[in-house]
Order: structure tokens, then C-alpha cells, then sequence
């Protein structure tokens, strides 16, 4: 193994390219790629390795599939859809407002106003203001919560591997 000190600044640049152009191409954080460069080096099997968000949409896919074809809402449970939602929208970069949150799960108005405020509550979420639109609020996951999401699903992902 090289040495970080033996590295010229040449060569870190040029690696530094590297991981952009990876995160690029595949859509995803710095630290995907980096997860993604491991476990390739360490001849993990690289064919399954996806994006967190991707991983993640997968995830919200099989609990809508799941609720449609067995015609219940007994496995509803709102706090994780809405944190695997707001993941999705963390690392894609996207505002969602607490209505975009209620329509992209499928949880009632209300239930989504009450859950997104324990959320808050718990640290895992807050509102800010909308970006682009100031008469919008968004909701999104705080720093710490997100980072704790997406060890989540890469260990999560890891396992089923």
C-alpha cells in the first residue's frame, strides 16, 4: 500500500478527478464512491454495489408493491418512509415540501404534519426555506440524521449483498 506522504500533489489531484468523475457517473456522494472504490480494492463483489439513493428508491419501491398486492396498510409505518424519503432527497439534493413528503408516501396530510414535527422534535429533521421558492418551506434531514441514514442503508445493502 502507498503511502498518503509518498503521493505527489500531481497524483492526489488526479485521484481527486477520479472520485469526481465516479460520483458523476454514478450519481452519487463522495462518500459512495469512495465505498464503491473499497470494496472493489478489498475484491468485494462490485456488481451489486449501488447508490444510496438508488438503494434506497428500491427500498420505497418494494413497500409500495408490498402495500398494493396484499390491499393493506397494516405495515404502514410513516417515521421510516418519510426518513427513507428525505434520504432520497439529501443525496439527490432536492428540496421536498412536508406535501411533496405526504404524496411520495402515502400518508395522510395530517399524519405527515404530525410526524414531520416528532421528527423535528427528535433532531432527525427541520424545516429551512425553500431555496428556490420563499414562500415554500422544505423539510429535510439534519446533518447528523442523514449521515446516520445512509450508514443505515449502505449496511443494510452490504447485507443483502
Amino acid at each position: 500500500m502507498v503511502h498518503p506522504t509518498t503521493l505527489s500533489a500531481r497524483d492526489l489531484i488526479r485521484l481527486a478527478e477520479a472520485v469526481d468523475q465516479l460520483t458523476t457517473r454514478l450519481e452519487c456522494r463522495i462518500e459512495d464512491a469512495i465505498a464503491l472504490v473499497e470494496s472493489l480494492a478489498t475484491g468485494a463483489e462490485g456488481s451489486t454495489y449501488k447508490p444510496v439513493n438508488v438503494f434506497a428508491k428500491q427500498l420505497r419501491k418494494i413497500r409500495m408493491k408490498r402495500n398494493q398486492r396484499l390491499r393493506t396498510h397494516l405495515f404502514k409505518d410513516p417515521a421510516w418512509e418519510m426518513m427513507l424519503d428525505l434520504s432520497i432527497a439529501h443525496v439527490e439534493d432536492v428540496p421536498i415540501t412536508v406535501g411533496e413528503l405526504c404524496r411520495d408516501t402515502g400518508i395522510p396530510a395530517k399524519t405527515s404534519r404530525i410526524y414531520v414535527d416528532k421528527l423535528i422534535l427528535d433532531g432527525l429533521a427541520e424545516k429551512r426555506d425553500d431555496p428556490v421558492d420563499a414562500r415554500r418551506t422544505v423539510v429535510a434531514l439534519t446533518t447528523v440524521a442523514a449521515h446516520e441514514m445512509q450508514g443505515i442503508l449502505r449496511d443494510v445493502q452490504r447485507s443483502s449483498s
